[in-house]
């Protein structure tokens, strides 16, 4: 089944819903049919589709994905089961138009559910969305004066009520569809950490301090320590050296366009920082910040850890290693909802895992003593 698998996503979702589109010209049609005698031939079908799905995609593993889905799955498929029902009750009894009208709410119960039972935010635009669709459903379904499409509209809420169900169900069983919080500032720690923080991490007084990689990388001088300034565009280089008091600098051929400061890179490179070695970091980044000029100062790695912003938010934390003793380790950048406080770790040690990862992946105590016997795993 790779082939669906390989279709784009939003396609998909066209798919789906032209699809769903005939659902009601459908049952519609079927005049001499009562409800349950279409729920039990749409059930049919849709078994047999589904069946041919798995069967192709999980081959003879079938009945052990069932297994992995677990309760989560059996309760997800009871709440969509609902939802079924519901759709072609509801299309019996009030019009097609409201019902696919009411269908498209699913993302409102997900954006209501998701504030109560995952704690998310609703932004002010959601909010005013919800209150306009929901204004829009009263009005729309108001006018149905017969009480028989009434219950047709009320039932036909069951469905995208099971669905926002479902997929809250699956994201908070699976981490599937969930929305990542990531902080820049522990994310750029922890792609640095290990080039400019290998001398930072071990605290013991006997550790080995490598030399630091940080020398290697093109920052700028200052009279007293480094700064980053990114003067990329030709108005941002005229700005900075107009800031810095060196207008022969912008008006230097070499360097007056993008191009010509890309083709004398090293030239304006050495000139770029001579001309900030003449002030302070402080001088330096006041007068590029002054001129619209990003700039900040470069963080020594012995100051890091000691940053206010980095103690405020906790990002670096100090364990207790069993082998190498005290030492630093970097907090996770990425933040899943509805997940459980981050406890940083360092690495494990060889082996250290194996056997929690192969009962993760479904393999029997008994297997895994097998394993180690022969020497397959330690």
């Amino acid at each position: 089944m790779q082939l669906i698998r390989n279709i784009p996503g939003p396609l998909l979702v066209f798919l789906g819903a032209f699809s769903l589109s005939f659902g009601g010209l459908i049952i519609k049609s079927f005049h001499g049919a009562t409800q349950w005698q279409i729920l039990f031939w749409r059930t049919v079908f849709f078994l047999l589709v589904v069946s041919v799905y798995l069967i192709i995609t999980y081959k003879k593993n079938i009945f052990k994905s069932f297994y992995v889905s677990g309760i989560p799955g059996f309760f997800g498929g009871l709440i969509l089961s609902f939802g079924f029902c519901g759709y072609v009750f509801a299309m019996y009894n009030t019009t097609v138009a409201n019902t696919n009208f009411i269908i498209q709410t699913q993302t409102i119960f997900l954006a209501i559910f998701g504030y109560f039972f995952l704690k998310e935010n609703i932004s002010k635009t959601t909010l005013v969305s919800i209150i306009l669709a929901i204004s829009g459903i009263i009005l729309m379904v108001g006018k149905t004066l017969s009480p028989g499409q009434m219950l047709g509209n009320i039932v036909a809420f069951i469905m995208p009520i099971s669905f926002a169900v479902l997929i809250l169900v699956v994201r908070n069983e699976t981490g599937e569809c969930q929305h990542v919080q990531v902080s820049m500032l522990e994310a750029n720690i922890a792609f640095n950490w290990p080039d400019v923080m290998m001398h930072e991490t071990v605290l013991d007084e006997d550790a080995l301090h490598l030399p630091n990689l940080l020398g290697s990388y093109q920052l700028f001088s200052t009279s007293d320590g480094w700064v980053s300034v990114t003067a990329g565009t030709d108005s941002q280089w005229k700005a900075v050296c107009s800031a810095l008091s060196r207008d022969d600098l912008a008006n230097d051929e070499r360097f007056s366009t993008a191009a010509n400061r890309s083709k004398h890179f090293t030239e304006w490179y050495a000139s770029f920082d001579e001309m900030l070695s003449a002030f302070t970091t402080a001088e330096a980044v006041q007068k590029c910040q002054a001129a619209d000029v990003p700039a900040v100062r470069v963080l020594d790695p012995s100051e890091v850890a000691h940053d206010i912003h980095v103690k405020e938010v906790e990002s670096i934390a100090e364990i207790e290693h069993p082998i190498v003793g005290k030492m630093r380790v970097p907090r996770q950048g990425a933040i899943f909802n509805n997940s459980s406080e981050h406890n940083p770790r360092p690495a494990p040690s060889y082996c250290q895992d194996t056997t929690e990862l192969l009962i993760e992946i479904g393999y029997s105590n008994d297997a895994i003593e097998k394993l180690k016997s022969s020497g397959t795993i330690s």
